[in-house]
């Protein structure tokens, strides 16, 4: 649904696929997998805010895969890139990737994203 040319989540109309990561691989893992992505989106944070505190419903109506690929910490598996990500954001010296990623955590929501790293779906640590 769009909000003049902004895309907006949209609980009511059936279940969403929402793919996150850093710009240089999200749309291509996008279209890998089948889900929007929020490029583009004016309200980007608005938009990744109100996934993460949807999954804290039953049924959420939303389904959120992040791909981890190109991020900080990769050596250390999911945990070790989220952990990364989540410490740059703290500092304030991360971008819009970890600010997603603490989106996540700030809800209790994390255990609740499918990561992907290489393209395959990897065990959520979080969970």
């Amino acid at each position: 649904m769009l909000a003049g040319d902004t895309p907006v989540l949209v609980h009511n109309c059936g279940d969403q696929h929402v793919a996150l990561g850093l710009k240089s691989e999200v749309k291509g893992f996008a279209d890998k997998i089948g889900a929007e992505h929020f490029m583009g989106d004016k309200d980007w944070k608005g938009s990744v805010w109100t996934a993460a505190n949807l999954l804290k419903l039953d049924k959420p109506g939303i389904r959120v895969s992040f791909t981890l690929d190109g991020m900080h910490g990769l050596e250390g598996g999911v945990e070790g890139v989220v952990n990364t990500s989540l410490l740059r954001n703290a500092r304030q010296i991360g971008g819009a990737t970890d600010l997603e990623l603490a989106f996540f955590k700030d809800a209790g929501t994390l255990g609740k994203v499918d990561f992907y790293i290489d393209g395959i779906k990897r065990l959520n640590p979080f969970s």
